[in-house]
């Protein structure tokens, strides 16, 4: 679980994960930053945004439904994903690549 107020947070997922984790997260007004792990690895994105934020997708993220989001390993084989549930505000998330 991680929320953000005001300010920054860095959430680092650059390594390979050995089982499913799923994160929860919301931003008022600060910013999230995620450092996603190999495009090899399952991801899957939801976002419950609003017209005030920002959201910044890595380019191996594509939509796969109404605010959610996956890269091409999630739709190949979704075992072992990593799942984002996020919600934002007024602030900004960010998905970048290793």
């Amino acid at each position: 679980m991680a929320e953000v107020g005001f300010g920054n947070i860095l959430l680092d997922f650059s390594d390979r994960p050995v089982v499913s984790n799923e994160i929860k997260g919301s931003v008022g007004a600060g910013n999230l930053v995620v450092t996603l792990p190999d495009e090899d690895v399952p991801v899957l994105v939801k976002i419950n945004d609003s017209w005030l934020c920002s959201v910044n997708l890595s380019k191996n993220l594509k939509r796969i439904g109404q605010n959610t989001f996956a890269n091409t390993a999630y739709q190949n084989h979704p075992k072992n994903s990593l799942t984002f549930d996020l919600e934002v505000a007024m602030g900004k998330i960010t998905f970048r690549d290793k």
